[in-house]
């Protein structure tokens, strides 16, 4: 094989071809972290955009606003918005690592 074939074979830390260490446990605790405050950001973005198309009565077609009546309240609420933002902003979370 030639050097630049082996040179892009994964290896572990120890050296061994073809076996990748497993991540630290400390880095899977961070990227729960993320996720949580991808999360929220998508949460308050959702919300956001909700109120501001459904207050003007418009369900935006794909986006799938709804109304929510929790007690006496209305609140708008995206599925789509959320899943989109939380995932966006997951990514630019992992790529500031």
């Amino acid at each position: 094989m030639h050097a630049l074939a082996l040179s892009c074979l994964p290896c572990s830390t120890d050296g061994r071809l073809g076996q990748v260490s497993p991540p630290a446990a400390g880095a899977t605790k961070g990227m729960a972290m993320d996720l949580i405050k991808a999360m929220t950001f998508g949460a308050i973005l959702s919300a956001t955009v909700a109120l501001v198309v459904g207050s003007q009565g418009s369900s935006a077609g794909p986006l799938a606003i709804h109304a929510v009546h929790l007690a006496d309240a209305k609140i708008y609420w995206s599925w789509p918005i959320f899943l989109s933002a939380s995932g966006l902003s997951f990514g630019i979370m992992l790529l500031q690592r």
